[in-house]
């Protein structure tokens, strides 16, 4: 179980670094929300197709 609490810990204090969130204490809806902001930033940025998925 304190593997899956250093996991969690580690999750959140990277997130801020890697998306635009304020700090490592925002909720997880936040952190996700941030990481649809970011994906749209990086879609119009660098003006890449919408990846849809492995098709099989």
């Amino acid at each position: 179980m304190d593997d899956d609490k250093t996991i969690r810990q580690q999750f959140r204090d990277k997130a801020p670094v890697a998306l635009p969130v304020a700090t490592s204490t925002v909720s997880l809806d936040m952190i996700f929300e941030s990481a649809l902001l970011q994906r749209q930033r990086l879609k119009a940025n660098q003006q890449s197709a919408e990846w849809m998925g492995i098709r099989h």
